[in-house]
Order: structure tokens, then sequence, then C-alpha cells
């Protein structure tokens, strides 16, 4: 399956019945959950805050210079180093304590803290084509398929962590059949699923 294949409902069922897939959907429907209300309202924070209408204008460009930046790094990064899911654990470990900090800022904090703080939750490391590339690849790596761990209910800011241990899928299968006499790896070979 790639970007410029026909999505017909037998595939799309597929795809939601594949249930390896199943944490990356999660992560992609969870991940944004901490920064979309401060980015979603930071032009009406900055005006409640005493900022005015050009003054606003011109505070969400450093914000959104670098939410592109981030975009373009950490995608980048995450090639570098073949390790998408430290990528997306960094933005989780970017996000807490800016959130934490929105959450403990007092009332009479500066106005300035309060921008800080928002500009760089609104600039947080944007993953969305890191999660994209990971559903890419689960569905084009051979010979087996790309198995990823299956998250808990504590959501992925937890459960990331122990995504390196399964960085390699095949590691365990090749050893297996490394062990494996000849019939009993024609066994295990017909056993497995390839995709």
């Amino acid at each position: 399956m790639h970007n410029r294949q026909g999505l017909t409902p037998k595939l799309l069922w597929q795809a939601l019945c594949d249930f390896d897939l199943w944490p990356i959907y999660l992560l992609g429907l969870t991940w944004t959950i901490p920064a979309q209300p401060v980015t979603a309202y930071l032009t009406l924070n900055l005006k409640q805050l005493g900022f005015d209408t050009f003054q606003t204008n011109l505070l969400t460009v450093p914000a959104w210079v670098l939410f592109g930046l981030q975009l373009l790094f950490w995608t980048w990064m995450s090639e570098k180093i073949n390790n998408r899911f430290i990528i997306v654990l960094v933005c989780q470990i970017w996000l807490f304590p800016l959130i934490l900090a929105l959450e403990l800022l007092g009332a009479k904090a500066s106005p300035w803290a309060w921008y800080a703080v928002s500009a760089l939750v609104v600039g947080h490391p944007y993953i969305h084509a890191i999660l994209g590339a990971m559903v890419t690849f689960r569905f084009t790596s051979s010979p087996a398929p790309q198995r990823v761990l299956t998250l808990g209910p504590s959501d992925s800011r937890v459960d990331l962590a122990q995504r390196r241990l399964r960085a390699d899928p095949d590691r365990r299968q090749r050893a297996v059949q490394h062990v494996c006499a000849s019939q009993q790896r024609d066994r295990f070979q017909r056993k497995t699923p390839v995709i």
C-alpha cells in the first residue's frame, strides 16, 4: 500500500483489523492532546494578557517558525538514528514540563512568561510525519511484518521507552530459525505470516 494506491473499503477494514497498527493509531489520536488547547487559543490568550492585535499577530510568528523547524529537525533526526519511537517520546518529554508550567504559573506572573511557555508549547516537536512513516514502514517491511509492542492503558508517555527493546522485530525470528533443525525451520516458515 502506498500513497498513490486507491483506498477501498476492504483495504480500510484490513488496516483497521491489523492489531499491530493499533498502538500507532492510538499514538496518532492522542499525541497532540496536551498541546492542542494552547495552540488553538494562543491568539485569544495573548489578547487576554494585554497584547493588542498587531502585537498578537507578531508574537505568533516565532512560535510557528519554531514549529516548522521542529518538524524538519525531528523528522530528519528520526531517519538519522532510525528510531521513530524515541522521537515520539521526545515530543511528550518536551510538552510535559511546559504544560505543568502553564498550570502552575500564577495570575501575577509576567505576560512574557506566559507567552514564552505558550510559544514553546505551540512550537513542540511535531511528529505527524514520523507516525505516517511508521505506518508506511509497517506495510512495506519485508520479509516479516514490522511488529510493535502493544500499548497499555497508560498511553504513550510511559510505554514508549520500552519500544527500543523491540526495535528489531526480526531478531527473535532469526534466532529461532538459526537454532531449529531444517524440518522445524520449514514448519516455522509455513506458520509465520509474511506480508
